[in-house]
């Protein structure tokens, strides 16, 4: 007798529970053959109007009851490159069978620093936070309005990035003061690099997170500049290295931007 196997039944369970969570106006297509990118998605309004905006889906199921090791699989690095070199953003879906939940995340925002030495694949985990609700969809096409901001030939200037501190001091400065020394050194820079604190400033925005053993400048799932900190900054180095970190990581984004846009025109 011949049988359907369980992973045969669990990618169809996959993609019914997908297919059943994107709005019904929204169009999956799924590629046959598939060569690294199991789907596309794209986003018509509900009046059938096209917006323009697409994605790919690489989609994941697993029948692990506990979370705690469901939550994450590995991939090969290869193929984060790959999706990172795409000229459209690919979202990570995670199909949690027992449990018949999704949970998603973008391929840009993986970190591969912390993956072993020689190791030919990444650890990537979904966190309870990432888990699809009724509000994703909106927050997939805020995303990619954001996404197509910074891929499209021509980027407004300046680029304004947003501060993130986690904790309320950075190597034993207040980070009102921190803030305040890298404001002041990127006066010079200011039509190409502004500032805004994360109260004013929109949801989605490039970011310089700092944190007592990391720099980071991101514009999420699109590029990164991250610099790990074996051992902190003094206070001396606060006011030099500090700001020069930061800037050299700015400008090359920038440059990194300007790279990417002009094999657009």
């Amino acid at each position: 007798m011949v049988k359907r196997p369980r992973s045969h039944q669990l990618e169809d369970e996959s993609w019914k529970a997908l297919w059943n969570s994107i709005p019904h106006h929204w169009v999956l297509r799924k590629p046959q053959p598939d060569y690294g990118i199991d789907g596309e998605i794209e986003i018509f309004d509900e009046s059938g109007s096209s917006t323009g905006l697409l994605f790919f889906v690489q989609l994941k199921g697993t029948d692990i009851k506990e979370k705690s090791k469901a939550l994450s699989c590995r991939l090969p690095l290869e193929t984060i490159r790959y999706y990172k070199s795409l000229p459209l953003a690919t979202l990570l879906i995670r199909y949690h069978s027992p449990s018949g939940s999704l949970y998603f995340r973008w391929s840009g925002t993986i970190d591969p620093y912390y993956t072993r030495k020689g190791s030919k694949t990444i650890k990537v985990d979904f966190p309870e936070g990432t888990s699809w609700s009724e509000k994703t969809p909106d927050l997939l096409v805020e995303y990619l309005k954001f996404f197509k901001r910074f891929t499209t030939p021509v980027i407004p200037l300046p680029i304004e990035f947003k501060f993130e501190f986690p904790d309320k001091e950075v190597f034993s400065f207040p980070t009102s003061i921190i803030e305040s020394i890298i404001r002041e050194t990127g006066r010079s820079v200011s039509e190409i690099i502004s500032f805004s604190s994360g109260k004013c400033s929109p949801t989605l925005s490039p970011r310089i997170k700092i944190t007592n053993d990391l720099i980071l400048i991101e514009i999420e799932g699109l590029k990164s500049f991250n610099l790990h900190l074996k051992k902190g900054y003094s206070k001396e180095e606060v006011k030099t290295k500090l700001p020069h970190a930061v800037f050299t990581g700015s400008h090359l984004y920038c440059i990194c931007l300007d790279k990417l846009t002009s094999l657009l025109r």
